[in-house]
């Protein structure tokens, strides 16, 4: 596992771990953020304070803070978690357009 370095996060305590797919020419990239698994949990916990369930919960655990990547390009773990990281300000404007103008879609595959 390698650290990633520092985003916009003051400390995202994010590691990363890279596999090939088999003799595919493709890869998994794995990362996990401490401070995202540690939130998730304590979402977790407070949505399902009435029915808690502890097998559930230990099994969700090993999954908070976790997010897989398959991808057919060869890159560092750095240059994936930077375009990950990148992409949620494209989100934001694809929301703007599509919530706040009331846009039916935004037409991203047509050749238009």
């Amino acid at each position: 596992m390698r650290r990633v370095p520092q985003g916009r996060r003051p400390d995202p305590q994010v590691v990363c771990k890279k596999a090939r797919i088999g003799n595919e020419r493709k890869w998994l990239y794995s990362f996990r953020d401490a401070s995202k698994a540690a939130s998730e949990e304590y979402a977790y916990l407070r949505k399902n304070r009435d029915g808690y369930d502890a097998e559930d919960h230990g099994l969700r655990r090993k999954e908070f803070g976790t997010i897989v990547f398959e991808s057919d390009y060869d890159c560092p773990c750095e240059v994936v978690y930077k375009a990950y990281e990148e992409r949620w300000p494209i989100e934001t404007v694809f929301r703007y357009y599509k919530d706040v103008n009331e846009f039916d879609g935004t037409r991203m595959h047509s050749d238009y």
